[in-house]
């Protein structure tokens, strides 16, 4: 099973921020950690409508998650510490609040730099939902961390 390291995550997110504002411009270009980053990048929920995905850019993200599954195991062991998720039934909203709220946590201070306490998530499955408006940038979040 792969880890998804969420300092490497954070890193990767404080540098697109940084940057300029990059969307999603050119259907045929696909890049994971723009991908998955994309997903954090909400200003305000009120006027969320969702992540715009081109269909090229599904297919290779796909074609990636595919190739990971079919490598791994369906039964995994996972040593401490690691944060358990219950049932998702598509509220995107919530999966994101949960990244944060753990991210703003656990962040600590060792010799100057900020760590995690803890990098392993298990998502006990039902991560989409009847009639969830998100239900696509759930899974393409979650399984976007995976492959990373």
């Amino acid at each position: 099973m792969k880890e998804v390291s969420a300092k490497k995550l954070s890193v990767k997110k404080r540098k697109l921020k940084n940057s300029a504002e990059k969307d999603v411009k050119d259907e045929n270009h696909y890049e994971l950690a723009d991908f998955v980053v994309r997903h954090f990048r909400i200003p305000n929920w009120r006027e969320y409508n969702g992540n715009k995905y081109y269909p090229k850019e599904l297919v290779a993200f796909l074609t990636d998650v595919i190739e990971l599954l079919r490598t791994e195991k369906a039964l995994c062991h996972i040593s401490p510490p690691v944060t358990i998720v219950g049932d998702l039934n598509g509220h995107f909203q919530d999966l994101v609040r949960i990244f944060n709220i753990k991210n703003e946590k656990t962040l600590k201070e060792e010799d100057g730099k900020q760590v995690f306490a803890t990098e392993k998530f298990v998502f006990l499955g039902d991560f989409t939902g009847d009639n969830q408006k998100y239900n696509l940038e759930t899974v393409c979040l979650l399984f976007g961390l995976k492959v990373q």
